[in-house]
């Protein structure tokens, strides 16, 4: 499967978290010029997707061979330094630091979807194949540390490092049943349990609390849910299909971006404390990939169609000004930080 199929396809069914930034714990104030960065993918003229990068607006292509696709799935800041995770056709996983690829090894195969950095430790989850399992998998610094044993398909899906303590999000099959799962130091709770499906597709760390979100499936329907250490809730109440994709925490604030079925269409939402704001109407398709506050300010990075199914890469602000970051045929954002 090429990039940008992959991508495409994996963005329907999970979104990517961004990590908080670990250098400053105060949000900075409303007057404070912000920069906003946002990384996706965008086609270019010979139908290849392209790995991108756009800070407040302006795209800068994170790799310049138009002959393989390529993607961003998650940028995270250290300091002052950027690191973004994606993939490329025919050369697996790669970080970019500070827009420069830094080669990335990982096992034939493997998948990833998420960075986070801590000081000088890179940490990065995703999943290996072994002896034809996928084994949730996190990378610390390139070395990998195996969450399951193999026994069932499992995969990781977002990774949260506070203090010393390394979270992970993600599921394992028990039997015929997809358990939303997460780790801390290797060690699993799990979050759903059979007879229902489940997926833990994002998590932040705020305090002593640990927020997961994700999905549960009842009644047939995948229902969009937030776990407070462990205890979940509820953000639709199951009549129509609904996934939670990222999770930010502010203060005593908790939002959740995501999608909801509206007609025929998913339409981009997001949930602050429970109570959910549509994005979009529903005349297009459109999903909202990631969250983060900053402030007062609340910004969404997703997509919605402009006609049919070609998407094009929105930021969402305060759920009324948006921007379309570009004007190709196909794009879209994965995941969005603010500095």
């Amino acid at each position: 499967m090429k990039i940008k199929s992959l991508l495409l396809v994996a963005s329907f069914t999970i979104l990517f978290t961004t990590c908080k930034k670990n250098d400053d714990p105060d949000a900075p104030k409303n007057n404070i010029q912000k920069d906003v960065y946002a990384v996706g993918m965008e086609e270019t003229a010979n139908k290849k997707s392209v790995a991108t990068i756009w800070k407040n607006g302006i795209a800068t292509r994170l790799t310049d061979n138009q002959n393989l696709s390529s993607g961003a799935l998650s940028i995270c800041f250290s300091g002052t330094d950027m690191y973004v995770l994606g993939g490329q056709e025919n050369s697996g996983p790669k970080i970019w630091k500070n827009g420069v690829d830094t080669f990335f090894s990982v096992e034939p195969g493997a998948g990833t979807w998420s960075i986070f950095v801590k000081g000088s430790d890179v940490y990065v989850s995703g999943r290996v194949t072994i002896n034809g399992k996928d084994v949730a998998t996190v990378w610390k610094n390139g070395k990998p540390i195996y969450l399951t044993d193999g026994t069932n398909h499992a995969e990781a899906f977002s990774v949260f490092v506070a203090g010393n303590d390394v979270y992970v999000a993600g599921y394992e099959y028990v039997g015929f049943y997809k358990i939303a799962k997460v780790w801390k130091n290797g060690v699993p709770s799990n979050l759903t349990k059979p007879p229902y499906y489940g997926e833990a597709t994002t998590v932040f760390m705020q305090g002593q609390d640990v927020y997961v979100a994700g999905n549960e499936t009842t009644n047939g329907r995948p229902v969009a849910k937030v776990w407070k250490n462990g205890i979940g809730t509820s953000l639709s109440d199951g009549t129509n299909t609904a996934q939670a994709t990222s999770v930010f925490v502010n203060g005593s604030d908790v939002y959740v971006a995501g999608y909801e079925q509206l007609g025929v269409h998913y339409a981009a939402k997001f949930w602050k404390n429970g109570t959910g704001t549509f994005l979009t109407d529903g005349t297009q398709s459109a999903r909202a990939s990631s969250i983060f506050v900053s402030g007062s300010d609340i910004y969404i990075g997703g997509r919605e169609a402009v006609s049919g199914d070609n998407p094009r890469g929105k930021i969402w602000k305060n759920d009324g000004q948006t921007t379309t970051v570009s004007k190709s045929t196909y794009s879209a954002i994965y995941s969005i930080f603010v500095k």
